[in-house]
């Protein structure tokens, strides 16, 4: 699709048999082109939108635990795939050349809601088994995790200050939190892509994971380059911050103390625009490039 023009695509009809598309690796960063494409048509309703999704999703669980009702943070765990199909249906509808709006992220409800909440309940499971699985191994190591957690929160990551049984084991708690981020990555992504393919393809939950699962791995190199992206981008953004804050000691004054401020709020501002905005967004022409490959959605 001409990157000017987000008209006249329509709702696709669901395949038979789904197939999935063998994309080359540079695709991982077309991806964030085109969801950049997609905010910049309506950048104030994707603001919103993405503010909308932030508070129903993450501050809402914050809230609950806050309160003592951190049990219901497992309901929302349940029913996030249904925000989740909220949000994607904005950006198909962007693709048939109606402005995204916030009413929409409450689509998900309104049809296949079983089929999304069965997908939230077995992405749950599965972080369940992996946590419990987790403590079972670093429980045969001697390892208490619990333990190093708040050891390390109040040495502020500064090994010298952990014991000389937690430098020890150093590198193997390390190997243990990198594959649980991993798993969980990939479960996450599980999630959102059988979503869409429940959304779109009208497939049932188990399909739609199986589905989810294999375009994956069949792309896995796309999805490392996607990975890849933002981690470059805010290593650059790291380094020009590191630069003004370099210029500001020199300068001394108050000019430490405001570039300090604008720093943190510019982090703050890419975090958000990228995890609640352009992930999702990147993530949804991904699944259109796999999935309707043929139709040349973008």
């Amino acid at each position: 699709m001409n990157e000017n023009d987000l008209s006249g695509y329509s709702n696709p009809k669901p395949p038979l048999s789904p197939t999935i598309a063998l994309l080359p690796f540079k695709s991982g960063n077309t991806w964030w082109r085109h969801a950049y494409q997609l905010f910049r048509a309506f950048p104030a309703r994707w603001l919103a939108i993405g503010v909308s999704f932030f508070l129903l999703t993450n501050v809402s669980l914050l809230i609950l635990d806050l309160i003592g009702l951190g049990f219901f943070g497992v309901f929302l765990s349940l029913i996030l795939p249904c925000f989740i199909a909220g949000l994607i249906s904005c950006a198909w509808s962007q693709l048939q050349n109606t402005p995204p709006s916030i009413h929409q992220l409450l689509n998900g409800f309104k049809a296949n809601t079983r089929a999304l909440i069965g997908i939230g309940a077995s992405c749950f499971l599965v972080m369940i088994v992996l946590f419990v699985l987790v403590g079972v191994i670093a429980g045969r190591l001697g390892i208490p995790l619990q333990e190093f957690m708040n050891t390390i929160a109040e040495a502020n990551f500064d090994k010298t200050q952990l014991s000389a049984f937690y430098q020890e084991h150093l590198w193997q708690i390390l190997t243990i939190f990198s594959i649980v981020a991993l798993v969980a990555s990939v479960v996450g992504m599980v999630e959102w892509f059988a979503t869409m393919v429940v959304v779109f393809l009208n497939q049932g939950m188990v399909l739609s994971m199986v589905l989810a699962t294999k375009a994956l791995f069949k792309n896995w190199r796309a999805f490392l380059v996607w990975g890849l992206m933002p981690v470059i981008a805010f290593v650059g953004f790291e380094i020009v911050m590191m630069m003004l804050l370099a210029v500001a000691a020199l300068l001394g004054g108050a000019a430490v103390t405001l570039l300090t401020a604008i720093g943190v709020i510019a982090f703050v501002v890419v975090m958000f625009l990228t995890l609640s905005i352009g992930m999702p967004l990147s993530l949804f022409v991904a699944y259109c490039d796999m999935f309707h490959h043929d139709e040349k959605v973008f």
